[in-house]
């Protein structure tokens, strides 16, 4: 890992992390995640170390592509839902336990997200302008 931070802490003195990772993935490198150790494999050992190393551009890059990830995953999980005409409440459902630590009510008030806004595309019109039900959500 040390070697792999010396790598990452010298290229990214010329160049911005969003090169380093083209390069990378240019170079058949896609998951960071295979650099450390395999009992240590998870994001939180990832941030922890280059942040401690001084490299914390690698760590929010990191963390920024596995939101998009899931972000992605989601809305594709939700836009087969829809299609398959689950309820609201099927798919508060699945999304709290999807993402326990947002509020489901609150995460179905996809009104807010433009109507062309890539996660919404696809989704039925009435599914968007639904609203959660609740009053916090609207301010």
């Amino acid at each position: 890992m040390n070697v792999i931070t010396t790598v990452f802490r010298v290229y990214l003195t010329d160049q911005t992390m969003e090169h380093l990772a083209v390069n990378l993935k240019k170079g058949g490198i896609k998951d960071f995640l295979a650099f450390l150790p395999s009992n240590k494999r998870n994001a939180k050992t990832l941030d922890a170390h280059f942040r401690g190393a001084g490299l914390p551009q690698v760590s929010d890059w990191f963390t920024k592509r596995q939101t998009a990830a899931a972000k992605e995953a989601l809305a594709q999980e939700l836009k087969e839902r829809f299609h398959a005409e689950e309820t609201n409440e099927q798919v508060r459902s699945f999304v709290y336990h999807q993402q326990p630590h947002i509020e489901s009510s609150c995460v179905f008030r996809l009104s807010r997200l433009s109507k062309s806004s890539k996660l919404t595309r696809g989704f039925p019109t009435q599914m968007l302008s639904r609203p959660c039900g609740k009053s916090s959500c609207h301010s």
